[in-house]
């Protein structure tokens, strides 16, 4: 299970002849919708997955082995967004909408606001709209779900 990116394309559309190798790729086009799949079901022999994800499945005895090779790497402050234009200073008790507290684009955020921004992180309620990849994984105290029918966008428009 691998994402369609520039540098995995050759290898994909079978351009690069990986010898006596044979590939048989998923039909997945958005790997993190797959990343369950990986750690619950064991479905995928060789599978692109998120950093976090991986310590999360390793932690709770998941028998996966780590090829590191990035295959998409961004930054990631543009993912942090305030609909009232809110500084990270101000945000202890407020809410703060997260697709789920487990994903590798939220530990760095969290840590961002930690670290940059010095938020006490404990100060603030996460309101998360997803379980995790893994499992086992429980959202840390202080976490709460949306109602069903939410997501972020619509959870930041409405409260």
């Amino acid at each position: 299970m691998l994402g369609d990116y520039p540098v995995t394309r050759a290898l994909k559309d079978g351009s690069v002849d990986t010898g006596t190798l044979h590939f048989d790729f998923a039909d997945v086009k958005v790997p993190h919708t797959a990343f369950k799949r990986v750690v619950r079901d064991l479905e995928f022999d060789v599978a692109e997955i998120a950093i976090v994800t991986f310590l999360m499945a390793k932690a709770h005895g998941k028998p996966l082995r780590l090829l590191p090779a990035v295959m998409f790497g961004r930054f990631q402050h543009p993912y942090l967004v305030s609909v009232k234009n809110l500084s990270p200073k101000i945000w202890k008790g407020k809410k703060v909408a997260i697709r789920s507290s487990s994903v590798t684009t939220v530990a760095w955020i969290r840590g961002m606001l930690a670290d940059d921004y010095g938020l006490d992180l404990g100060k603030v309620k996460w309101v998360t709209f997803e379980d995790a990849h893994v499992a086992e994984y429980r959202d840390p105290p202080g976490t709460e779900r949306a109602a069903a029918g939410k997501n972020t966008a619509r959870y930041a428009a409405r409260g």
